[in-house]
């Protein structure tokens, strides 16, 4: 998919963080990286930003942010993680009908926050939740993400490549981010 941004309507940013724990110790670092930045934005908002598995920011049924991880290194050994956000701030209504998707901006929440102070508060929460999941992973986290999932306990259905369909009841996630469903 592609990001749709356009000049003072949108916050994107990357973040390098280096873990010594290799990338077989990083499951559940994007739900990790959601949680601080609904944190973040929950600070701003008027009406409550929620975490949809694996990496969206939303409100209801609307996308408000995203976030995309790529990770390098050894399993084992060293790694690396880009941690990429997207965040929709104040987008134009030709923006927002372009979107082949729900989407909703920080303004359609009632939030008006400085630009610059938004990052902050991003960062500043990015490092306190990463310093927790750098100590005890995802588990210490599950949760304060659960408390924020936006859809615990309703029905979906799960697309696996093109031909193939789960459908189930979300049941939040295990100690490692994977998503729970009763079928």
């Amino acid at each position: 998919r592609v990001w749709h941004t356009e000049l003072g309507g949108s916050r994107a940013f990357a973040v390098l963080y280096r873990f010594e724990s290799g990338v077989s110790a990083l499951a559940g670092l994007s739900l990790a990286v959601g949680l601080a930045l609904a944190r973040a934005l929950n600070r701003h908002a008027a009406s409550p930003v929620a975490l949809k598995w694996p990496n969206d920011l939303v409100f209801g049924a609307q996308k408000l942010g995203g976030v995309l991880v790529e990770v390098q290194g050894d399993m084992d050994g060293p790694a690396l993680a880009v941690v990429g956000v997207g965040l929709n701030l104040r987008l134009s209504p030709a923006r927002l009908v372009a979107i082949d998707q729900p989407v909703i901006d920080l303004a359609g929440l009632g939030g008006a926050v400085d630009r610059n102070q938004l990052l902050a508060d991003c960062l500043t929460e990015l490092h306190g939740v990463l310093a927790t999941f750098r100590a005890a992973g995802f588990a210490a986290l599950r949760d304060d993400w659960m408390a924020l999932d936006a859809y615990r306990e309703l029905p979906v259905r799960l697309l696996r490549g093109e031909l193939e369909s789960i459908f189930g009841t979300v049941a939040g996630v295990d100690v490692d981010g994977a998503l729970l469903l009763r079928d």
